[in-house]
């Protein structure tokens, strides 16, 4: 870690030595402070994924958009809307969608106040930039220490956005978008969206995806200049989750890049959803105040087969309000601008009923599954989750040079889950076997996340930055809920993450460069372990994170440009102890040390574009007890093509040209491996006509 530290300050005297050019270029981002801000004034690492690269890689999925941020690991077992999402080590203990991170929609957040996110009513060919903060210090970190991503849509007032594309690729791909808007007159204005993803995937076992959404957005511009925004969405989605393999199929998948997976029990895992999805925002200027209130509500259902049970939930409501002001004044001479705001949120479960597997059969000592056909019925569950608080932020110019950010959130989490468990699947014996009966659980969080930061101006174009930040994590109500199952009475308390970093950021004309450290101690981290062959959740004491990312990108000449990024990444259990084994020293299972990309990008003004990258993940630990390392891929590379005359335009996405073969994630317990195979070559051609 000396070396790295030693790198970024050599690193930063040069920056500040030889940069002057009179130009900046830099991204806008709103979410560390919900305030238009360049992120080189952002006290904390963000990055920004803007609309040339999303159409550059020609998005199938969120994995595509964001697979080479430093810092960042993401990967789909599908290909479709699932995503295994990690952020600086936060996010490993999900099985299934994403924890620990807080994901937004154009502000509504699409994670539930206990920290669950999915990620199927998100439309993929609506995306207009996409921007993630790491790590607490967010003022968006609303019971999530692992950092925040932002999705932004395209917008009801841009007039360049109305396109029809269609994409057709291997393994049964398609992807197909129409998007129109128009203006009855100057104060109101339309659009709508339709879009239509499938991949039928038959590399593997159980793997087809697809998925229909539509949108219609309404904006008005009063006479006062305020605007009004509103959307209106869609979603029917339909995902297999292939199963995993074992060792003796992983050998064989390297030889032939056939994932089978037939020996684990759960061959039948997916996801079939319909989710209706309201949004409306406000927001007016007056004088030196700005006030944004914000409304949302979906409603969804699903059928979830998983491990062990089949969840049927037809009647689940998401509603909640952001009521946001920002001031911009003067304090003590100084120009500033205030962030203040109250949120509340509720997710409210109705009903919701698990049924057993009715066609199995004996694998051995374990149950297989034949279909996902529901049997017979197992138990019922009401559940309520409710995050309610205000949070705020000061951003004070100390002087021409100096910006200092103090903020923070108070939040109360309630959730209450009341049902009855007939039965259950008991994984020791392989069998249904009889419930726990009744159950009333109940469980409530006061969650608190200050935020100190501040931003140095070395010249116009390098900016040096620090922050501390606390973010905290609340158990998720599955997580209560497994442990209640599991009859362990253990109480799971707050994760408490206090993050502490520092970096410079340049921007000139051609250049674009972060580089950040940062440590980030942990207490009472919640993890996971197996009991009896079932998963429970403890507070594991203590873990230590310290790290290093940067990323560079820069202009050769007018035809060329390359960018790169890296992340050094040493995570370690302080005091972790499970049962009669003791982890503390060891290191994270999952997070590679070293991660890196290249990317080379040729852009001819007759419209000509190609762009080749590469990305390499490092050997990571497959166990917490740290007893077997994957060699992790080096090399995967991604290759675009393509052409663009006046409104059309021609692109050929390959990515993993060079068809390797490997796990995208490795996992090990005990004697027993699982492994989840990453998506061989796939080609895409498409055509986008623009009007």
């Amino acid at each position: 870690m000396k070396k790295q530290i030693l790198f970024a300050l050599l690193c930063g005297q040069a920056f500040a030595e030889d940069i002057t050019p009179p130009q900046q270029i830099d991204d806008i981002s709103v979410t560390a402070t919900k305030m238009e801000r360049a992120t080189k004034d952002v006290s904390q690492s963000i990055a920004v994924v803007g609309k040339e690269q999303l159409e550059n890689k020609n998005v199938f999925n969120i994995t595509d958009a964001i697979d080479n941020i430093p810092g960042v690991q993401i990967s789909s077992a599908n290909g479709g809307y699932d995503a295994k999402l990690v952020i600086r080590g936060s996010g490993l203990k999900a099985a299934y969608g994403i924890r620990e991170i807080m994901v937004l929609r154009d502000g509504v957040p699409m994670t539930d106040p206990d920290s669950f996110t999915r990620l199927d009513f998100i439309d993929v060919q609506d995306i207009e930039r996409i921007e993630i903060s790491k790590g607490p210090g967010s003022i968006y970190n609303a019971n999530t220490s692992g950092g925040v991503v932002q999705i932004i849509s395209k917008s009801v007032f841009d007039d360049y956005a109305n396109r029809v594309k269609l994409g057709f690729g291997t393994q049964g791909k398609l992807n197909a978008n129409i998007r129109y808007g128009f203006n009855l007159n100057d104060r109101d204005y339309f659009a709508f969206s339709l879009s239509r993803r499938h991949a039928k995937n038959k590399w593997r076992t159980h793997n087809e995806f697809d998925t229909t959404q539509f949108s219609l957005k309404y904006g008005h511009i009063f006479d006062n200049e305020a605007t009004l925004e509103s959307e209106l969405a869609y979603t029917e989605s339909n995902l297999e989750i292939p199963p995993s393999m074992n060792q003796a199929e992983y050998e064989e998948y390297l030889r032939t890049g056939q994932s089978k997976g037939i020996a684990t029990p759960w061959q039948h895992s997916g996801r079939y959803s319909k989710i209706y999805f309201f949004n409306t925002r406000y927001k007016q200027d007056v004088g030196d105040f700005s006030f944004k209130p914000r409304f949302y509500l979906t409603k969804w259902e699903h059928v979830h087969p998983v491990t062990g049970m089949i969840n049927v939930s037809e009647d689940n409501y998401i509603y909640g309000t952001d009521l946001e002001m920002n001031h911009k004044h003067k304090l003590f001479g100084k120009e500033g601008a205030l962030v203040f705001g109250l949120t509340a949120r509720q997710d409210i479960s109705n009903n919701a009923r698990k049924y057993q597997y009715a066609d199995t059969r004996r694998n051995g000592r374990q149950m297989q599954t034949l279909s996902d056909r529901l049997g017979a019925y197992s138990g019922t569950e009401d559940a309520t989750n409710t995050l309610y608080g205000f949070y705020v932020q000061e951003s004070l110019n100390l002087s021409d040079k100096l910006l200092l950010d103090v903020g923070a959130r108070l939040e109360r989490l309630d959730m209450s889950m009341k049902g009855e468990q007939l039965t259950k699947y008991d994984y020791r014996s392989g069998r249904y076997v009889a419930g726990s009966g009744a159950y009333d659980i109940s469980a409530s969080y006061n969650l608190f996340s200050p935020k100190f930061g501040v931003t140095y101006r070395l010249n116009d174009n390098v900016n040096l930055y620090g922050s501390i930040s606390r973010g905290v994590q609340a158990p998720t109500s599955s997580e209560v809920g497994a442990n209640k199952s599991a009859s362990q009475d253990n109480i799971l308390g707050v994760a408490k993450s206090v993050n502490y970093e520092a970096g410079i950021k340049a921007r000139s004309e051609k250049l674009f460069f972060d580089l950040g450290i940062y440590l980030n101690k942990t207490k009472d981290e919640i993890t996971s372990r197996s009991v009896n062959n079932q998963t429970i959740y403890q507070n594991a004491g203590k873990t230590t994170k310290k790290g290093l990312e940067t990323s560079i990108a820069y202009q050769i000449n007018d035809l060329f440009s390359v960018d790169a990024a890296y992340a050094y990444s040493h995570y370690t259990y302080d005091d972790y102890v499970e049962g009669r084994e003791n982890y503390s020293g060891n290191y994270f299972k999952f997070v590679p040390k070293h991660m890196y990309s290249l990317g080379v990008d040729f852009k001819h003004p007759q419209g000509f574009m190609v762009r080749v990258e590469t990305k390499t993940w490092g050997k990571y630990f497959m166990d917490d007890a740290n007893t077997e390392m994957y060699r992790g891929h080096r090399f995967v590379t991604n290759l675009m093509l393509g052409y663009q005359h006046k409104n059309h335009t021609f692109r050929l996405n390959a990515n993993n040209i060079f068809d390797k073969k490997y796990a995208n994630v490795a996992e090990k317990s005990g004697y027993s491996y699982t492994y989840k195979a990453a998506e061989p070559r796939s080609i895409m051609a498409s055509y986008q006509y623009e009007f």
